[in-house]
Order: structure tokens, then C-alpha cells, then sequence
């Protein structure tokens, strides 16, 4: 008779920690397996994975034309699903950074600059006003083009809603 031991739990970690080596980042050793499936999971639920996107814009999408070129770029890498890392948040690259605007709305918020910054990053040049939209496997809904400080305007959760309805139904909305 043969007998086996098995450790899920530990190949599961080793899964991650090999995961998140490749993507560049260094693990501390001594993290809980709880920790470390918390920056993991963390990590990938910012990260717009890249696959082929039908654009959507809401009723009320308006884009100033100085990013009007930028959004472009952005539209054309979403439709023919290329990365989007570099429009991401530089916070990206941090595993302990939590997105309250993506974790408590499923809201991403990208840049619309339309080449690399100039210090060899590999982000795209920051913009002081943002695309903010959702996605799922299918769709990039494009909510507005808004200033870096409309974290918490809640207009964007009443365009999901008003939007895409069957699409969203995961959004709850107060009463208005």
C-alpha cells in the first residue's frame, strides 16, 4: 500500500509566491499564508487581465479634446485586448495598496496620456483627469472621463445603473 501526503495549503502558497516572483515582485518569507493570499488576490483584482473588449460608453460620456487622442489609444488597446497595465495606478506595484473606488464600486480608473513617461517607467504619462469604467469578461464600460479627485462621486454608480442595467446587476444603489 502506498501512501501519500499532502499539503494543498502549501502548494497553493508556493503557486502564489512563484506568481508574484514572475510578476517582479519580492515576497517576504515570513508572511502568513493568509497575508500572502491577501496581497495576491489584492494585486489581481487590480489588474485588468488582457482579452478583447467590446467599448460601451455611457448616455453621458463626454471627453475634453485634450484627451481626446489619448482615449483613442486607450480604446484601440482595449478593443484588440492588449495590456493596460501601464494606464493603471502606479500603485499597481503595491501589494499592501488597497483601491477603495475598485473594491467598493468595481470602478478602474485609467490615464489617458499618450506616450510613456519621459523617466523610462513603464506608465503611460500621467493625466490629471481620468477614464473611470468597469469591466467583465466581454465589455469596457466607459462611465466618464473625470478629474482625479471624483473618487466619490456616486453620479458614476447611477450611470452604471442607468447604463447597463442586466450588465451591472451586482451594483446596489441607495435611494436616490
Amino acid at each position: 500500500m502506498y501512501t501519500a501526503n499532502l499539503n494543498f495549503d502549501n502548494d497553493f502558497d508556493n503557486i502564489l509566491i512563484n506568481f508574484l516572483k514572475t510578476s517582479n515582485f519580492s515576497v517576504d518569507p515570513n508572511l502568513t499564508s493568509r497575508d500572502l493570499r491577501m496581497k495576491f488576490f489584492n494585486f489581481r483584482k487590480r489588474q485588468i487581465d488582457p482579452q478583447p473588449r467590446k467599448i460601451l460608453f455611457s448616455n453621458k460620456f463626454v471627453c475634453p479634446p485634450q484627451h481626446q487622442r489619448g482615449l483613442d489609444i486607450l480604446i484601440s488597446k482595449i478593443e484588440s485586448g492588449e495590456n493596460l497595465t501601464p494606464y493603471l495606478s502606479k500603485f499597481i506595484a503595491d501589494l499592501d495598496y488597497n483601491d477603495p473606488l475598485l473594491n467598493d464600486w468595481g470602478i478602474y480608473h485609467l490615464h489617458l496620456g499618450e506616450a510613456f513617461e519621459s523617466n523610462g517607467s513603464s506608465f503611460i504619462d500621467r493625466t490629471g483627469q481620468l477614464l473611470f469604467l468597469r469591466v467583465d469578461n466581454e465589455n469596457a464600460m466607459l462611465i466618464n472621463v473625470l478629474s482625479h479627485n471624483s473618487w466619490t462621486d456616486q453620479q458614476m454608480l447611477r450611470e452604471i445603473h442607468e447604463n447597463w442595467p442586466l450588465i451591472n446587476k451586482s451594483i446596489f444603489i441607495g435611494s436616490k
